[in-house]
C-alpha cells in the first residue's frame, strides 16, 4: 500500500492517537442527542455508535454488547481522519516524516505496518508517510459541529 502511494505524501492518523485524543463525551453526547434539526450525517452517527457508546446511567458500568466507555471520551476514527483530511493544518499540530510499508512476507508479522522511526539498520528509506502525532481536537469538534449541527 504505502510504496505504491504516488503522491508526495500520505497521512496516516494512528489507531494509537485516536485513544490518546478522543472526542469528549460531553462533545459527543451533544452531537447525537435528538433535535428538530437533525442532519442525515448526525442520524448515521447516532446509529453507527449506538451499540459502542452506550450513555450509562452510571458510566463506570458496560454498555451494550459488554461495551465500557472510556473515561475520555469517543473514538471515533473516521470522524477524525475526515477532519484532518478537511483541514489539516488546523487539526494536525503535531507529525513525523518517516518510511513505512506493509510486510508481506509469509510469517506472524505479514500484514503489520512496519515504521522506519530512525534508519537504524543502516538501510537509507525515503520518508513516505506523514505520521500524525498530534492533532487540536477543539479543532476536530468545531469541524463536526458544523457537519452535524450548523
Amino acid at each position: 500500500v504505502f510504496s505504491q502511494w504516488n503522491s508526495p505524501s500520505l497521512t496516516v492518523i494512528p489507531w494509537e492517537l485516536n485513544i490518546l485524543r478522543p472526542l469528549p463525551w460531553k462533545s459527543f453526547e451533544k452531537f447525537i442527542a435528538p433535535t428538530q434539526q437533525t442532519s442525515r450525517t448526525s442520524d448515521f452517527l447516532t446509529k453507527i455508535t449506538a451499540k459502542i457508546y452506550v450513555v450509562p446511567e452510571d458510566p463506570s458500568k458496560e454498555g451494550k454488547d459488554g461495551n465500557k466507555r472510556s473515561s475520555e471520551g469517543a473514538v471515533i476514527c473516521d470522524a477524525l481522519a475526515v477532519a484532518v483530511g478537511i483541514d489539516p493544518g488546523g487539526v494536525i499540530t503535531g507529525f513525523t516524516q518517516t518510511h513505512v510499508e506493509v510486510d508481506t512476507r509469509k510469517g506472524m508479522t505479514k500484514g503489520m505496518t512496519l515504521c522506519d522511526w530512525g534508519c537504524y539498520d543502516g538501510v537509507e528509506r525515503p520518508k513516505n508517510v506523514k505520521w500524525v502525532t498530534d492533532v487540536d481536537v477543539k479543532k476536530y469538534e468545531e469541524l463536526l459541529q458544523q457537519a452535524l449541527i450548523d
